[in-house]
């Protein structure tokens, strides 16, 4: 009983691993050669691709930590440098102002000036600063001091004296950090006190040496910021502190003096960067304004370019996996070579392309039997040939009886108009008669051919127009409108003939005058429209519906000869082209017909179309 117990317990397991077993012997048996080679090739390229990704990341996320890092600081002291020229630039600038002769002679006098020659000089002084710093519109400001305690300005709206003596420093020279002007300028409404970086020296007599007074240059603040602002990328921000945090310079001028929070005392030269927070912050110190320059590099930008990086290598990732897939399609194709290639001429063939040869080299099994393959296409391709030949001749046979399909009364009564006007003596018109009827039908034969020229066609159509014209007395006039460059076009043999008889035979039955029969051809990129139109009697709804339709056994059908051209150009062009009419009772007629553009004389289109 245990024994039997034991086999019961252990027979589900088994059975399972069976199954398992014989599921996957399925379905190898049931795979393909060549997926074979393909599903294994993909499964060692993932494998390594994805090995490969795990360990870039890792190195790259601390590469481009460092790397960005690194252009920030760089960047950093590019705009450190940019901001050292400007203020070296100010400096020449204060060295220009002093040392020039007209300001020398004004601050170098021995007394103190009264107060007309002092208005002289405030005028000439004013006048020599903007000679020589006008040009350069970094200056915002410029005060000369002499040692009687006036100011000389550049210019400025309203000095505040107080403010700009009280403020001078003792050793000089020197630059002053960002703050308050010691005057004020003119906005719209009001006048503000705007905030300035100024370099302040002495000026001294270059003749005795003895000080005659101070120059200080004043530089809005905002060209301070506009220095390092247009350097600065995507997400980083770049300010200036004072030592004691508090912000000095700021693209955004509303948040200067504030109190900034930055650990000031973990700056060290060594390093020059730290991490507070959500940000990696760059600093260079900055002697001349006795600040901090500090850039501020979110941590999320270097997150982001991360993941740009990785979708970027996932993108590469998946062109080499398709890459793989590509070559292990190449390899297993090679192996599998002429079986795959019968397999897919035979698709081919199913999906009605008969022209297929398979190329074979081997003498195998599969060689013979892609040799067999060949053998039988090219007996249907044969048999096929010849039955296309036999429509093709049958087709052309079609278009000759429509094309010989003419109304013999017309002929009938011709001869019988012409013996008319022989009876009555009326030569002049007769001889017109004969001659426009020989030239009629003289295009009519055009030499058996069914395509002529679209010159050649017209030119049978006015011959008949004018033979028409004495018949019914001159009860209708024509027009006929066609560009030159249409007159090489081809056209079928009597395609305008049927239309302009049905125009005059029911159009004008009355005999009425008045009558016009308007031709016109309009050319396009790749097709012609010629259009017929008369103002004739015009066609009910049920006669126009039924124009191009089958006739009754037995009856006569006044649409017959538009129906023979209609299945004569779509015998010829196909499908695409023919004619529509359009017509009221009582309102005249319009037939409109399609034809390609290509010249009459190339063949290889109605070729291709019977083909």
């Amino acid at each position: 009983m245990d024994n039997l117990l034991k086999k019961g317990a252990g027979h589900p397991l088994g059975q399972a691993r069976h199954l398992k077993n014989s599921w996957l012997s399925r379905t190898l048996a049931r795979t393909s050669i060549t997926w074979k080679i393909r599903i294994g090739m993909l499964i060692i390229s993932i494998s390594i691709l994805i090995s490969f990704m795990a360990v870039s990341i890792t190195y790259t996320y601390k590469n481009m930590m460092s790397s960005s890092i690194e252009a920030a600081r760089k960047n950093l002291v590019f705009s450190q440098n940019n901001l050292d020229n400007m203020l070296n630039m100010v400096e020449n600038y204060s060295i220009l102002l002093l040392s020039d002769e007209k300001i020398q002679d004004i601050l170098s006098s021995r007394n103190a000036p009264k107060d007309s020659v002092l208005s002289q000089n405030q005028i000439m002084m004013r006048n020599r600063i903007n000679a020589i710093v006008g040009s350069f519109e970094t200056i915002s400001a410029v005060l000369i001091y002499d040692i009687y305690g006036n100011i000389y300005d550049s210019g400025i709206t309203l000095l505040n004296e107080e403010s700009a003596q009280e403020n001078l420093p003792e050793d000089l020279p020197v630059w002053i950090p960002t703050e308050d002007a010691p005057y004020y300028i003119a906005v719209p409404g009001k006048t503000i006190r705007p905030s300035v970086v100024s370099f302040t020296r002495h000026i001294f007599d270059y003749q005795t040496g003895r000080r005659i007074g101070t120059v200080r240059i004043c530089i809005d603040e905002s060209y301070i910021s506009r220095t390092y602002s247009d350097s600065i990328v995507d997400g980083e921000s770049m300010y200036m502190i004072s030592r004691d945090n508090i912000l000095i310079s700021n693209p955004d001028s509303s948040l200067l003096y504030t109190k900034c929070t930055l650990p000031t005392e973990q700056f060290t030269s060594d390093r020059n960067y730290i991490s507070v927070d959500k940000n990696y912050i760059m600093y260079e110190d900055y002697d001349r304004l006795d600040a901090w320059l500090i850039s501020s590099l979110p941590k999320h930008i270097i997150q982001d370019r991360l993941n740009s990086m990785i979708r970027y290598m996932l993108m590469i990732g998946s062109c080499l996996i398709l890459l793989c897939i590509a070559i292990s399609s190449l390899i297993s194709r090679n192996l599998t070579h002429n079986l795959s290639n019968l397999t897919s001429a035979m698709k081919t063939v199913w999906n009605g392309n008969w022209k297929v040869k398979v190329e074979n080299h081997s003498q195998d099994e599969v060689g013979v039997l892609t040799h067999t393959f060949n053998k039988m296409l090219a007996e249907i391709e044969k048999k096929t040939d010849s039955l296309v030949q036999e429509q093709k001749v049958k087709r052309e046979f079609q278009l000759e009886l429509l094309n010989q399909q003419i109304n013999p009364h017309f002929l009938y009564n011709t001869l019988d108009n012409i013996c008319a006007l022989a009876e009555l003596n009326r030569i002049e018109e007769l001889s017109e008669m004969v001659n426009n009827l020989t030239d009629f039908y003289r295009g009519v034969l055009s030499k058996g051919s069914i395509v002529i020229s679209l010159e050649r066609e017209l030119h049978i159509a006015e011959n008949y127009l004018k033979i028409m014209q004495i018949r019914y007395y001159h009860s209708f006039s024509y027009t006929l409108e066609a560009p030159a460059s249409v007159m090489e076009n081809t056209a079928l043999r009597l395609t305008l003939q049927p239309l302009l008889e049905n125009a005059v035979y029911h159009g004008f039955e009355t005999h009425e005058p008045g009558g016009m029969i308007r031709i016109r051809i309009r050319p396009f990129s790749s097709f012609l429209i010629v259009s017929v139109c008369d103002n004739g009697a015009g066609m009910d709804r049920n006669t126009l519906s039924s124009l191009f339709g089958e006739s009754p056994p037995g009856s006569i059908k006044k649409g017959f000869g538009l129906r023979n051209v209609h299945e004569r150009i779509q015998l010829y062009y196909g499908k695409s082209y023919g004619m529509k009419a359009y017509s009221r009772y009582g309102c005249g007629t319009q037939i409109l017909i399609k034809i390609p553009r290509c010249n009459w004389r190339d063949k290889t289109y109605a070729e291709n179309t019977h083909s």
